[in-house]
């Protein structure tokens, strides 16, 4: 003698075979898929600081960034095949071989090639251009104008993409670019006076 009706047991059964089904897709990760590359991003500031680091341990930030600016770089993780070249007045200013680690200082051009853990500026008068993969987080200052620096996928001299201007409270930006997902930029609508 059943003490539930037949219905109820067969939409209880259907319900924790789906659970079931779904808990298992979850405990299942999967390698993910990584397009390929694409770029570039050109970013310009007065004043403020990025970072670029990895999307994750299996999709690691590699590509080439070059840059000119006035302050300090850190590179962590460089791999083997990488390659930083410094030029102008930016100089080798501390290395931490064991722990991968050089930091670079001056007023000059930067350039990084290879496959890093994360890649850290800041300082002022900085313009650059990035090819490759990973995230960007960008934290911007006001300068004497009111502006904290902009950024646009496009190379340094493309006059017709949209600049979107950098974040003071700090930004992500997934590159390469993607219309959807976490760190899809969002938009601030203006406030309407009213009663």
């Amino acid at each position: 003698m059943s003490m539930m009706p037949t219905r109820f047991s067969a939409r209880t059964a259907a319900a924790m075979a789906l659970f079931t089904l779904t808990l298992f897709s979850v405990a299942q990760p999967q390698k993910p898929k990584v397009p390929i590359d694409v770029g570039p991003l050109s970013m310009k500031t007065n004043l403020g600081s990025f970072k670029l680091v990895s999307h994750s341990d299996e999709d690691p930030l590699r590509g080439h960034l070059e840059m000119s600016f006035t302050g300090t770089v850190l590179v962590s993780g460089l791999d083997a095949k990488g390659k930083v070249t410094p030029s102008g007045g930016v100089r080798l200013e501390y290395a931490d071989d064991a722990h991968k680690k050089r930091v670079y200082f001056g007023t000059g051009k930067l350039v990084v090639d290879g496959t890093a853990r994360s890649i850290q500026w800041f300082g002022r008068g900085m313009q650059g251009t990035f090819v490759g993969r990973g995230l960007l987080r960008l934290y911007g200052e006001f300068d004497k104008d009111s502006k904290t620096g902009d950024y646009w996928f496009g190379p340094m001299s493309d006059t017709k993409s949209a600049r979107i201007a950098w974040n003071s409270l700090g930004m992500q930006v997934d590159i390469p670019f993607h219309e959807s997902g976490p760190s899809q930029q969002t938009i601030p609508t203006p406030r309407k006076s009213g009663g």
